[in-house]
C-alpha cells in the first residue's frame, strides 16, 4: 500500500495528458514520460460513471447480482430496482450473454485463458453509446431529475449538465452552442410528438426530451469517456 501511495502521488503519475508545441518537439513519442497518455475509461468505469452522473447508481454493496434483461433488439442490459442500477461489479456475468455495453468496450471474456484486457477503438463502440437503449434511458432519467432539481431554465440546465458530466463549467462559446442545441432539440421533439399525436402536455414533454437529448450528447462526448 505504501509503494502504491508513493507511485500515485508522484509528479509523473499525476500529470495531465495535455500537450504543447514544446513538449511535442522535445518528446514526440512520449518516451520521456513528459505527459500522461490520453486513455479511455475501461468498460466498467464507463458503465458506472453513466449511472453515477445520471443519478441511477445503486451503491448497495454485496448481496445477489443484478439479473440480465434482453431487449427486443437483442441488447443485453441489467435489470434495475427501485433503488436504481447496481455497479458493473454486481451484474450477472454470462459467457454467452455479456452486457452489451460492457462487451463493446472490451470487458474481458469469461474464458480460462483471458490473461489480459484488449484495448480497441472501433465504430461499434460509438454506435452502442449513441443507439443503446440503456444509455438513452439513463439520459431521460437524468433530464427528469435535473428538471425536478433546478427547473426549466435552459442556461441553468446547461451549467448543471456540464458540471455533472465533465466536472467543469462551460465556456461562453460552449454555453451559447449548448443553448442553441437545446432549442433545436426542442423543436425536433415538438414536431415528432405532434406527428405521433402524443397525449402528454406538449410543452413539458418536449423540454424534457430536449434536455434528455442534450444529456445523451454529453454522455457521448470524448471528454466524458476519456481521462486526461
Amino acid at each position: 500500500n505504501h509503494i502504491h501511495r508513493l507511485m500515485m502521488k508522484s509528479t509523473y503519475y499525476r500529470q495531465t495528458s495535455q500537450t504543447s508545441e514544446a513538449l511535442e518537439a522535445a518528446d514526440p513519442e512520449n518516451e520521456l514520460v513528459s505527459r500522461m497518455p490520453l486513455r479511455r475509461m475501461d468498460a466498467e468505469t464507463l458503465y458506472d460513471s453513466i449511472l453515477r452522473v445520471s443519478g441511477r447508481l445503486d451503491e448497495e454493496m454485496y448481496g445477489p447480482p443484478s439479473k440480465l434483461e434482453i431487449k427486443e433488439n437483442k441488447e443485453v442490459v441489467a435489470e434495475g430496482s427501485s433503488n436504481g442500477f447496481r455497479r458493473s461489479l454486481y451484474v450477472t456475468q454470462k459467457m454467452q450473454k455479456p452486457l452489451t455495453l460492457l462487451d463493446a468496450y472490451d470487458l474481458p471474456r469469461m474464458t480460462p485463458n483471458c490473461i489480459e484486457r484488449r484495448q480497441s477503438q472501433v465504430p461499434t463502440q460509438a454506435l452502442q453509446m449513441m443507439n443503446g437503449t440503456d444509455v438513452w434511458e439513463h439520459s431521460r432519467y437524468m433530464a427528469g431529475r435535473l428538471m425536478d432539481e433546478i427547473g426549466t431554465d435552459p442556461a441553468e440546465q446547461v451549467e448543471a449538465v456540464f458540471v455533472r458530466t465533465l466536472s467543469r463549467r462551460p465556456s461562453a462559446d460552449e454555453k451559447r452552442d449548448s443553448l442553441a442545441a437545446l432549442n433545436e432539440f426542442s423543436g425536433m421533439w415538438i414536431e415528432r410528438l405532434t406527428k405521433d399525436q402524443d397525449p402528454a402536455p406538449m410543452g413539458w414533454k418536449s423540454r424534457w426530451l430536449a434536455l434528455a437529448s442534450y444529456c445523451h450528447t454529453m454522455l457521448n462526448s470524448a471528454e466524458f469517456s476519456f481521462i486526461d
